[in-house]
């Protein structure tokens, strides 16, 4: 499986008003391929928690990333149910609770 990205500190961003948010959004972006492996966990998600489609899919890709990364991954949604299922994923999340 191929993960793909390019990392900018976070402090880079809020120190400097010069840059713009979605340049600094795009450099976060980590592009995960959609394999066997990948259907996999989706169908695992699918089973254990209570989401559909992009929402099984995005916490699916996380998982997969953050299995492969060695620093800590930070998942960020504002989607209760999806929130819930990455905590219960043991994912660090952002926010840690949506209203």
């Amino acid at each position: 499986m191929k993960i793909s990205g390019s990392k900018t500190p976070i402090t880079r961003w809020y120190h400097n008003p010069d840059l713009q948010m979605a340049p600094w959004w795009r450099s976060l972006t980590i592009r995960v391929e959609v394999t066997d492996e990948l259907n996999a966990v989706i169908n695992r998600i699918v089973a254990d928690y209570p989401l559909r489609g992009f929402d099984a899919i995005h916490l699916a890709s996380a998982l997969i990333v953050h299995e492969r990364l060695p620093e800590e991954l930070l998942f960020a949604c504002y989607d209760h149910k999806l929130l819930q299922a990455a905590q219960m994923a043991n994912l660090k999340t952002l926010p840690k609770a949506v209203p």
